[in-house]
């Protein structure tokens, strides 16, 4: 009987200790669960803000693309323009040549109606018919200098003008190209903090 009480006391002994042992552990597994918790919170703050992040990246990648294809529209309207205005400098160049052959014809005619001028002066009557049409024939001759020295004006205007264009245009599409740049710049800066947003967001 006093070998059995011992066994017993024994066995009792050893449930005891394990007992012990399993609310040691309980303990510290309730501790590590406390700490994942906590870790957890951290986490899903972090992960909050990174998504924030990336939001407000997101918008500006988007206002920078927006800018870009403003600049890129920008080129191409003042690209038409100059087209135009290359237009309108061919039309007056053909409009001076048309004047000069004009002129030229006219000049012609007049030195003709100056021959049969003075071939004609044995006939007065004659005569005064041909100064009359001679007349003509120069007042149409100085009219078409007159407007040939109009269009090679109206000419060295508007190539001043397409010069001072050009130029003008010259210098806002270097600029608009240099904007562009940077904004190509900063569209690649905001792609890649994007990206590594979203890396550490999937992390």
């Amino acid at each position: 009987a006093d070998r059995a009480v011992q066994e017993l006391q024994s066995k009792l002994q050893q449930l005891e200790a394990c007992l012990a042992s399993t609310q040691s552990r309980r303990d510290e597994l309730q501790q590590q669960l406390d700490q994942a918790v906590e870790l957890y919170t951290v986490v899903q703050g972090h992960a909050d803000t990174l998504g924030a992040e990336k939001a407000r990246l997101e918008e500006q990648l988007a206002e920078k693309t927006q800018a870009q294809d403003s600049s890129h529209a920008r080129v191409a309207s003042l690209e038409g323009e100059m087209e135009g205005l290359k237009a309108e400098l061919g039309e007056v160049r053909a409009q001076l040549s048309q004047a000069e052959a004009q002129a030229a014809s006219h000049a012609e005619g007049l030195a003709k109606a100056q021959a049969d001028l003075e071939a004609a002066c044995a006939g007065r009557e004659a005569a005064q018919q041909e100064a009359a049409a001679a007349k003509a024939g120069a007042e149409a001759a100085a009219a078409a200098v007159e407007e040939t020295a109009g269009l090679k004006s109206q000419l060295a205007q508007a190539m001043q003008e397409f010069t001072d264009l050009e130029f003008s245009w010259n210098e806002e599409r270097a600029a608009l190209e240099v904007q562009a740049q940077q904004l190509r710049g900063e569209l690649a800066a905001a792609q890649a903090a994007a990206a590594a947003a979203a890396d550490a967001a999937g992390v």
